[in-house]
């Protein structure tokens, strides 16, 4: 199970991570600004904030049964 939590997380860290290092040929792909192709990035992580208070109350409530 440790194995696995790891795998995933470094797969998801990766992921969220990937953007951040293509900005520079995103730019001169696209032609966007840094200030829009951020904020694309910026509301990726919306629904993680928004739902993270919702996940640890059902990772409480399942650790506790």
């Amino acid at each position: 199970m440790v194995g696995l939590t790891f795998l995933v997380s470094l797969a998801s860290a990766g992921t969220m991570g990937i953007p951040g290092a293509l900005l520079l040929p995103l730019q001169r792909e696209t032609g966007w600004e840094t200030g829009a192709i951020s904020s694309a990035l910026a509301m990726q992580l919306l629904p993680f904030g928004l739902m993270a208070r919702f996940g640890a109350g059902l990772s409480r409530d399942a650790l506790a049964n």
